[in-house]
């Protein structure tokens, strides 16, 4: 079985049909050699308008045209600059605005080149490589801006924890409650550094309890949750820089931990070492709306990605819901409870990590008729296994997909229609697609 993760976004040339009627930055169609039809819908931008046309995203690095930088990505609305020297900064330019962030080094850096290399998930990828001292920093572009990851030896002093420094001018920061710094732009898509993620080689576990702190100089600086004075081994620290998209955001319930866990990159599910016992709440992003008979769905599958799945195959399965709920404002104490039978889906292991989920009954039983009152309540991700971490829906590297086989195409098709506030509190899943 192919899994067709963001590097395989792509429409395959039809003849019979049109098929960038059907194109969003989320969305394409392809038709199958029996005729059926191919509906992929991404939780976050696949393609790109580029002169009244979607395209690829591409984030192969080739020398940028800029004098200030040494690299840039390729194909994109979102443009990402990589410098020669790491404190010279890197830039983001999204809708014709620039925000710049700089990595705090303790010693000087070597000039930068472009390697591949195998990050911690255990994926070959092409990245700008930096040398600080004993510390190599690997970064490269994803689809909704730039990922960073650090890997070097642990020690008593870890000097090596990553510092950031970014360029506040027009911009006022928020929420470190839930591990992640919001750079609020106004007129603007927000930035957001997400929660870093850890992992030990010794052990090989990802660790995602770890935060970013604000000190008095306006540096944003790791907090680690790995500063174990016994702890010895390469480690492997990452976290991205990204344009915010609009979106219906998933949250997580954690059982030891009283905030609201939102706008996160990865989710734990199971019994975690950290957070104990661990739910993820998802409602799949969509802009726009069709309309279809339950008969023309021939399949439906849902795919995400375990970003653990070195260490443990995880049995993670989906639930429904009992009542709507909040991503913003639902934590553990007022958590939504679920309906144990039937069951939605169990995951299914694809390959190197990715889960599938075959929800095609669900997905017939929301369309039948125009039924939607239980869509809005999205579904419920868990697990028997201690070390399942998930890719959640806001990661713009490991995106979430649902792949729908349908007999005919919808005859309405809306690529225009984007989510408001309300919808991202309350509106829901299902109903961005069928409705």
């Amino acid at each position: 079985m192919c899994v067709c993760t963001t590097s395989c976004a792509h429409r395959q040339q039809n003849k019979d049909f049109d098929a960038s009627l059907y194109d969003t930055p989320y969305t394409y169609v392809n038709k199958t050699e029996d005729g059926k039809y191919e509906l992929y819908i991404y939780s976050s931008p696949v393609q790109f308008a580029d002169n009244g046309q979607y395209k690829k995203i591409d984030n192969t690095l080739i020398a940028s045209n800029s004098d200030k930088y040494l690299y840039e990505n390729k194909s994109n609305s979102i443009k990402t600059y990589f410098p020669e020297k790491l404190d010279e900064g890197f830039c983001i330019s999204d809708e014709g605005d620039d925000m710049c962030f700089y990595i705090e080094t303790m010693e000087n850096s070597e000039n930068a080149s472009i390697v591949n290399y195998r990050n911690l998930y255990g994926d070959i990828k092409e990245a700008v490589h930096y040398k600080s001292g004993e510390t190599d920093i690997y970064v490269y572009p994803i689809n909704t801006g730039i990922h960073f990851e650090y890997v070097f030896e642990l020690n008593d002093e870890l000097t090596h924890i990553p510092i950031l420094q970014a360029d506040l001018e027009n911009v006022s920061v928020d929420n470190f409650v839930n591990e992640y710094v919001q750079f609020i732009r106004k007129n603007k898509k927000n930035i957001i550094v997400n929660e870093p993620a850890s992992m030990n080689e010794q052990d090989g576990l990802i660790n995602i309890a770890n935060k970013w702190e604000m000190d008095k100089n306006d540096l944003f600086i790791m907090k680690p949750k790995f500063k174990q004075l016994d702890s010895e081994g390469k480690m492997h620290v990452e976290f991205s820089i990204q344009v915010h998209q609009e979106d219906i955001p998933d949250t997580s319930a954690y059982e030891n931990k009283e905030e609201n866990v939102y706008l996160s990159n990865y989710a734990a599910v199971g019994r975690n070492t950290d957070f104990g016992e661990a739910w993820y709440y998802m409602r799949y992003k969509i802009y726009y709306f069709f309309s279809i008979n339950k008969s023309e769905v021939l399949n439906a599958e849902y795919y995400l990605r375990n970003l653990n799945y070195q260490n443990n195959q995880s049995s993670v399965i989906m639930y429904s819901p009992l009542s709507q709920w909040s991503s913003t404002r639902m934590v553990w104490e007022d958590k939504t409870d679920y309906l144990q039978e039937p069951v939605i889906a169990s995951g299914n292991d694809v390959q190197n990590g990715w889960i599938s989920f075959n929800i095609t009954d669900f997905v017939k039983e929301q369309v039948d008729e125009g039924k939607g009152v239980d869509e809005t309540f999205g579904a419920l991700l868990m697990s028997e296994d201690e070390k399942a971490v998930l890719a959640t829906s806001d990661n713009g590297e490991f995106i979430p997909y649902l792949k729908i086989v349908l007999s005919k195409l919808p005859d309405k098709f809306n690529n225009h229609i984007s989510v408001n506030d309300d919808d991202m509190v309350g509106g829901g899943f299902w109903e961005k697609i069928f409705k």
